[in-house]
């Protein structure tokens, strides 16, 4: 099943207008409401989103940005072609790549066990 989303705005300042069942019903939104004049924009079909209702897929890995001194991790999508892992001694921030799990402990263990392992590599043990 699919879902149709009207947005209007541009980059940040975009919003959703309303959500549908079929592209039609989205269009006739945009219509009634005179939401885009189609003098200025050539396509107002630019303006809806198709999207796959309940398609949702997990990660297999994430970035973990792990935060020195406040023991603080935040976890984002691995979306990203740095290497890993890396030390930003600027931010005192130790980033790195690891398997996604439903436990948010064991994720957590596992940045805390690549860190201990990348102090170990810098002290060359």
């Amino acid at each position: 099943m699919k879902a149709f989303i009207v947005t209007k705005g541009e980059y940040s300042d975009t919003s959703i207008s309303g959500v549908f069942s079929s592209r039609e019903k989205a269009q006739s939104y945009i219509d009634a409401n005179h939401l885009y004049d189609d003098n200025y924009f050539s396509r107002t079909n630019d303006y809806i989103e198709e999207y796959e209702v309940d398609n949702v897929s997990l990660p297999t890995t994430v970035i973990a940005s792990y935060d020195i001194e406040t023991k603080g991790i935040v976890f984002s999508e691995d979306n990203h072609d740095e290497d890993y892992p890396a030390y930003y001694d600027t931010f005192s921030e130790f980033r790195c790549r690891i398997n996604f799990s439903n436990n948010i402990l064991v994720m957590e263990k596992s940045v805390y066990d690549k860190y201990a392992e990348f102090k170990a590599k810098q002290a060359g043990i």
